[in-house]
C-alpha cells in the first residue's frame, strides 16, 4: 500500500496551466510537486531499507528526542 502511495507521489503532475496561472501560482504548484516527489523518495527509501537501516533511523529519532527532553528551556 505504501509503495503505491510512494509511486503516486513521485509521479504527480504539477497542474500548471500556462494560460491561466500567474507566476506565483505556477511556482507554488511546482513547489508542491517537488515536495510530493521528495516525500515519495523518502517513503521508497524506507520501504527499500533493510533492518539495520530502519533500526539506525529509529535510534537516531530516539537520541534526538532524549536530547530535546534534556534541554533546560
Amino acid at each position: 500500500m505504501l509503495k503505491i502511495l510512494a509511486d503516486w507521489l513521485k509521479s504527480a503532475e504539477d497542474g500548471v496551466d500556462s494560460y491561466h496561472d500567474g507566476h506565483l501560482e505556477a511556482a507554488i504548484k511546482r513547489a508542491k510537486k517537488e515536495t510530493k516527489e521528495e516525500i515519495g523518495d523518502y517513503l521508497e527509501e524506507i520501504l527499500n531499507g533493510d533492518d539495520e537501516f530502519i533500526q539506525y533511523q529509529l535510534n537516531s529519532i530516539e537520541a534526538n528526542n532524549q536530547m530535546k527532553d534534556n534541554l533546560p528551556f
